[in-house]
């Protein structure tokens, strides 16, 4: 992969994970080439798939979401690996679904208002055929969140 991108690329793509928004006019001042250059290069790394979006970041507890967990999942049968990922996806409160090694098939990260939600959805909405057992890790503070720095 590295070699379809070079040092203005490594350069362009740090500058967007900063901040997705940036006008490419400043990009382009602060790395000393022309606009064009910039939007060029971002839509070669578009069609690369090495760009594949931007995104805003929520503060979820802003929103009334003050418990986040992760769940590990293990499955009684990986042929249902699948269908039980499609029935995890319906939740609103599952935000990310992780195949996964070792000690659980799936890995999952849930956002919900309080306990008396997780409960409900570890208990009663997560009853779900082939789920064998769940394990949950409540979240007390992130400490990190980046993405690769480039």
């Amino acid at each position: 992969m590295t070699e379809q991108i070079d040092g203005l690329d490594k350069e362009i793509l740090t500058a967007l994970n900063a901040d997705a928004r940036r006008p490419f006019m400043e990009i382009a001042r602060d790395l000393n080439v022309a606009r064009a250059t910039v939007h060029s290069r971002i839509n070669r790394m578009k069609e690369l798939g090495i760009i594949q979006g931007s995104k805003i970041v929520v503060n979820h507890e802003a929103l009334g979401y003050g418990i986040s967990a992760f769940v590990g999942l293990k499955l009684s049968d990986k042929a249902t690996h699948e269908s039980i990922k499609e029935e995890l996806e319906v939740f609103p409160e599952c935000i990310e679904i992780h195949t996964t090694t070792g000690a659980y098939n799936l890995f999952i990260r849930v956002l919900v208002a309080n306990v008396g939600e997780l409960h409900e959805l570890l208990t009663h909405k997560m009853k779900i055929m082939g789920i064998l057992s769940t394990e949950t890790f409540l979240i007390l503070h992130t400490h990190l969140t980046r993405d690769l720095v480039i």
